[in-house]
């Protein structure tokens, strides 16, 4: 079966480094999922090993997380590993509200959201404040990247600061892959906190094939090839599994397969 050019392209993006280094990602993310995380101290050791393979994959030198409810921008948790609290405190959380202008960038893309400090004034020139706290703190660089709940209520937020390699296609697709994972290990800590935990229409059996293939990074033209059907079929189950877990997309649907338990063992 020929492979699309996207999928070809991806194929060219990652080596083998990187493609060992996403399954051993994904596997950590399910060996902590509702374990360690939902009980340590504001959740920050059980993503050490989480953290050194993704700095593996993406290097960078700061590291925050958080939930935020998409409508009041109210923030519920705010988890900050090791960017400058004075920044968190003053440019993304003040007095309990989100203010990043590159969070609120990414709500309306959905898409790994990068900013530097060569590009703040042609990008952010309204974000005045922002910008003269993101220059005071030496940020230089940050990529946030998340997942929005099916109800758009409310929405995971991971951010990533002082990236020693330039952005590019690469960085942008391992956090695509990534993130949904990252936020079903995390977001399933919040939910029990709350006492909650999603239900859905059992998945087929070729559906759970698709979406435990997705949940490793795969496109549509590797899955065709992989279960022997034609890309437009994978798309049809890809769809039918978004409703089923009442996902907004592919990433939130991976991401409310593992918070559900659909996906085990990866």
């Amino acid at each position: 079966m020929q492979r699309s050019d996207a999928a070809v392209k991806i194929s060219k993006l990652l080596s083998g480094r990187d493609e060992n280094l996403i399954l051993q990602l994904i596997s950590e993310c399910q060996h902590h999922h509702g374990n360690a995380i939902a009980q340590d101290t504001q959740g920050i050791d059980a993503t050490r090993n989480i953290r050194a393979l993704l700095s593996d994959l993406v290097p960078h030198d700061m590291f925050a997380y958080g939930f935020f409810e998409t409508r009041t921008l109210r923030v519920t948790n705010c988890f900050n590993v090791d960017f400058p609290q004075s920044y968190i405190d003053t440019s993304v959380v003040v007095d309990g509200q989100l203010k990043s202008p590159v969070i609120r960038t990414w709500m309306g893309t959905l898409k790994p959201t990068y900013v530097n400090s060569r590009i703040l004034d042609s990008q952010y020139a309204s974000a005045t404040r922002w910008i003269q706290n993101f220059r005071q703190h030496e940020m230089e660089s940050v990529v946030v990247h998340g997942v929005i709940d099916a109800n758009n209520l409310s929405a995971s937020c991971f951010a990533l600061g002082g990236l020693y390699d330039p952005w590019d296609q690469r960085s942008e697709y391992i956090l695509s892959v990534t993130v949904p994972h990252l936020h079903a290990v995390f977001g399933t800590a919040a939910a029990r906190t709350k006492g909650t935990h999603p239900t859905f229409r059992p998945l087929s059996p070729r559906e759970l094939e698709v979406i435990r293939w997705l949940a490793l990074g795969k496109s549509v033209s590797d899955i065709g090839a992989i279960l022997g059907i034609s890309d437009f079929t994978v798309r049809t189950h890809i769809q039918r599994l978004i409703n089923k877990l009442e996902a907004t997309n592919r990433s939130h649907a991976v991401a409310r397969a593992i918070q559900a338990g659909v996906i085990t063992g990866i």
